[in-house]
């Protein structure tokens, strides 16, 4: 099995989280988000290759456009305190399905690579992984199989 790492991609962002318990994440705070994606294939291309780096990367750069400096909350907290009442003008808001986790936010980066995989036809590679900092100590995981 071959496998490729694409490292730190990253992106600045607030998030709060709607939590059945009490816990200073309920209120906005930021983060420094960054993360790994790691492709697996049992065999390489025509090219040699798992898969090209340039193109890795433009995919990495898609999803940093798409979150870096924005402020990340869930459809049900959107909905529950009508934010667009909140928002002050020109703020980058994502609503997302659910509780903007490490592990949902792990999830939804893996499941965009694994749509830009599908566009591109690309069918050699087998596993998919992404590792999400959301502090320097602090990561989750998802593995995807394809």
């Amino acid at each position: 099995m071959y496998k490729i790492t694409r490292y730190n991609g990253n992106f600045e962002y607030s998030h709060l989280l709607d939590l059945d318990y009490p816990s200073k994440c309920s209120n906005v705070h930021g983060h420094s988000g960054k993360f790994n994606i790691t492709l697996y294939a049992d065999k390489l291309d025509s090219n040699y290759m798992i898969f090209d780096f340039k193109i890795l990367s433009e995919i990495v750069k898609e999803i940093e456009d798409k979150f870096d400096h924005s402020l990340i909350i869930s459809k049900l907290f959107y909905e529950k305190y009508k934010f667009d009442d909140l928002i002050v003008n020109k703020s980058k808001l994502v609503v997302i399905d659910h509780n903007p986790t490490a592990e949902y936010l792990a999830t939804l980066i893996a499941d965009y690579i694994k749509l830009k995989l599908e566009e591109k036809k690309i069918v050699s590679i087998t596993k998919l992984v992404v590792e999400f900092f959301e502090t320097e100590n602090n990561s989750a995981s998802v593995m995807i199989t394809l």
